[in-house]
């Protein structure tokens, strides 16, 4: 199902710690937006994010992890390892994605399940606007390997909670 869909020439996301929505990330050269005010300057460039910051107690651990990263796929992973979870930018901005879950099996971290509808979608490579939006759910995979089978039990599901009991049956559990 993946293997088809048409991807995006720039895939962008938004970032969220809990149900906080705490930035807005795109893979381009581009300018990081802080929450605090802009220097007279103007925003700072960088050379593989477009980012806009939107909650001032994340910033700063946003902006190290940033530091640290040598690319925009790095940063994602980073991103994840902090206990940060990322969804597609098919929600309006600032929007409540609704409750999260963590998604793992016995090979470790799978992604994370939203409780409202949206698109599905893996980190590396996003569907164009409009494409893989299911009413059920919308999953995030961390992993590529296993987005095939979730992307089934997902387009099956009739619930949220059918979807769960059917992951559960296959071995993926909530973390």
């Amino acid at each position: 199902m993946l293997a088809h869909i048409p991807l995006r020439e720039t895939r962008r996301f938004h970032v969220y710690k809990d149900r906080t929505h705490v930035l807005i990330v795109a893979d381009q050269p581009g300018r990081l937006h802080s929450t605090a005010g802009p220097a007279p300057s103007g925003p700072p460039e960088h050379p593989f994010l477009d980012g806009i910051a939107l909650d001032a107690l994340s910033e700063h651990e946003l902006g190290s992890l940033l530091r640290d990263s040598t690319s925009f796929d790095d940063y994602l992973a980073r991103l994840v390892a902090a206990g940060y979870d990322i969804r597609s930018d098919d929600l309006p901005a600032r929007a409540d994605p609704g409750p999260s879950t963590r998604l793992a099996d016995g090979s470790g971290l799978l992604g994370v399940i939203w409780q409202r509808a949206g698109q599905s979608t893996t980190l590396a490579r996003q569907p164009a606007p409009g494409a893989l939006i299911f009413e059920a759910a919308a999953l995030t995979f961390y992993r590529e390997a296993p987005a095939e089978q979730l992307l089934a039990a997902l387009a099956d599901a009739r619930s949220f909670d059918a979807l769960l009991q059917a992951l559960q049956a296959g071995g993926i559990h909530k973390i």
